[in-house]
């Protein structure tokens, strides 16, 4: 099976592609974290109204970010697992490592998915909680 290295290369690429995202996603909610304590504190000289509009949607912003920056379990590949096929033939050994990784992916696929919905639900938010601060002072 010729084409099973190519596969396997292509896996190890998305799967370092993916562990990347969750590194960038998790960069984001921090920075969103910062932020949403900085909301906090140039929304507390605004108009009432618009001031307990910007903590409460602030303080969301920063639970959904801390929500999406929570460690999960990002799938591994199992060793123990491999053990068995020492004996095997390289080509069996190399399909049951594909069926692995398309196990593994997929699975960090939907885990990444979930940490990108809730890291956009933030964002709007944060952007909601930092322009009612703005809207507050034209309007006092």
């Amino acid at each position: 099976m010729p084409s099973l290295n190519l596969i396997l290369e292509t896996f190890e690429r998305e799967r370092d592609r993916q562990l990347s995202h969750f590194d960038s996603i998790d960069t984001k909610a921090g920075v969103i974290l910062v932020f949403s304590g900085v909301v906090a504190a140039v929304a507390f000289n605004a108009a009432q109204a618009f001031r307990g509009f910007a903590y409460v949607a602030g303080l969301a912003a920063a639970a959904l970010a801390v929500a999406a920056f929570w460690p999960r379990r990002i799938p591994v590949l199992r060793s123990t697992r491999l053990r068995d096929y020492l004996n095997a033939e390289e080509r069996i050994t190399r399909l049951v490592l594909v069926d692995s990784y398309v196990g593994m992916l997929a699975e960090a696929r939907a885990q990444l998915a979930t940490k990108f919905r809730r890291l956009k639900f933030a964002m709007v938010l944060l952007g909601s909680a930092g322009v009612a601060p703005a809207i507050g002072e034209v309007v006092r």
